[in-house]
C-alpha cells in the first residue's frame, strides 16, 4: 500500500495529473481509511484507480505527462512489481500467517469438539469461518458491540475472572490462539483444561475429560 500511495503522489506531481475537488476529497478519504484500518486498502486500490483513470487519461491526452507518453509507465510498473515480488519472497510469511499451521491444528481437533463453541484469537477468526466454524470473534468488528470487544480485550489481557466468566457464559469447549498470547499461559494453569498441542505457533486447548 505504501508503494501505491507513493507512486500515486509521484505520478501526480511529476505528470501534471489534475483532480477535481470532489475526486481529490474522495481519494484523500480513501487514503485516510486505508491508513486507519487495513481492511480498507482494497477499497483504495479499486476505487482509487477509478478516480484517477479519467484525470490520468486527460493528462496524457493534453501532453502534460511526457513520461507516460514516452512509454515509461509500463516499464516502471513492471520494475515496481518485480521489486515488490522480490521483497515478498525474501521475507516469507510465518506458517501461522499462511494458514498451514491453522490447518495442522484443526486436523488434531476431533469433530465432536469442533462442533462446540470455541474461544479464538482475533486474527484467527477469518480462518475459522473459512474452515466452516463459528468463531467467538473475528475481524468484522462492526458486527460486535463495544461492550463485547471490551470483554474480549479484558480476557486477553489476560484476566482469569473474565476468562472463566466467558467460558461459563458461552459454553466454551475449546480454544485456539497464537501460542505467544498471554492468555495461553493462563489456560495452561486453568483447572479443567489441557493443551491439545502447539502447531507452528498456534495452540489448541480443550476441556479435560
Amino acid at each position: 500500500m505504501e508503494v501505491v500511495i507513493l507512486g500515486a503522489i509521484a505520478l501526480g506531481m511529476g505528470s501534471g495529473v489534475r483532480l477535481p475537488a470532489i475526486r481529490l476529497l474522495l481519494l484523500l478519504g480513501l487514503i485516510h481509511a486505508a491508513l486507519a484500518h487495513r481492511r480498507h486498502d482494497q477499497l483504495l486500490g479499486l476505487i482509487g484507480a477509478l478516480i484517477l483513470a479519467e484525470p490520468l487519461g486527460a493528462a496524457v491526452g493534453r501532453g502534460a505527462a511526457p513520461s507516460l507518453r514516452g512509454g515509461l509507465l509500463i516499464p516502471g510498473a513492471i520494475v515496481l512489481a518485480m521489486l515488490g515480488a522480490a521483497l515478498r519472497l525474501s521475507i516469507p510469511l510465518a506458517p501461522a500467517r499462511t494458514g498451514a499451521a491453522f490447518a495442522a491444528a484443526m486436523a488434531q481437533v476431533p469433530d465432536a469438539i469442533r462442533s462446540q463453541p470455541v474461544l479464538n484469537d482475533f486474527v484467527l477468526g477469518g480462518q475459522l469461518i473459512f474452515d466452516g466454524e463459528r468463531p467467538f470473534i473475528d475481524s468484522r468488528t462492526d458486527l460486535y458491540s463495544e461492550g463485547f470487544e471490551v470483554l474480549y480485550r479484558r480476557l486477553m489481557s489476560p484476566d482469569r475472572a473474565t476468562l472463566a466468566k466467558v467460558i461459563s457464559d458461552y459454553g466454551i469447549a475449546w480454544t485456539v490462539f497464537r501460542a505467544d498470547q498471554p492468555v495461553e499461559q493462563l489456560l495452561d494453569t486453568e483447572p479443567g483444561w489441557r493443551r491439545l498441542g502447539t502447531f507452528d505457533g498456534i495452540a489448541v486447548h480443550v476441556r479435560a475429560e
